[in-house]
């Protein structure tokens, strides 16, 4: 064995990696890595977007059930009052809230409008709208609507 720790081939040429084998090799890595960082970033973006609807979706749903059971959101709060059977029958509630979080806090995300109103003779419909910007910049908007006879059915 050589003292310098380097074999030599058959020839008398030293083996190893050449600079340009170096530099394509560096070249492939570097793609991938970003391709990788690329992928991540959509990943987030998606998650985000995915979190933001399910919000939107917890938040339109609690709007819809309490209309729906004949209690009247009141503006910028979740608190409500509870309407008689006679009275939930004819109710032509609308009402928006801006700004708030998933459970109702001032100082998030959503802005939320809904409207009850008679459907058919014995029924109301209870429409829901949730709005936000993405992290893109754009305005979603998420729409539960829903037919009922008063005090949750």
């Amino acid at each position: 064995m050589d003292k310098n720790c380097v074999e030599r081939s058959y020839d008398g040429r030293f083996d190893g990696f050449t600079l340009v084998e170096i530099l394509i090799a560096m070249a492939v890595a570097s793609i991938g890595l970003i391709s990788l960082a690329y992928l991540q970033s959509s990943a987030i973006k998606a998650n985000t977007l995915s979190s933001r609807f399910t919000q939107a979706t917890y938040l339109a749903q609690n709007i819809l059930e309490r209309v729906k059971f004949g209690h009247m959101v009141q503006e910028k709060t979740f608190g409500y009052r509870k309407v008689s059977a006679a009275a939930s029958e004819m109710l032509q509630d609308t009402g928006e809230i801006k700004g708030v979080s998933q459970r109702g806090d001032p100082g998030g995300p959503f802005n939320v409008q809904w409207r009850a109103a008679t459907h058919t003779e014995f029924s109301r419909q209870v429409a829901v709208t949730v709005s936000w910007r993405s992290i893109l910049g754009y305005t979603r908007h998420l729409r539960l609507v829903s037919a009922s006879r008063g005090e949750g059915i």
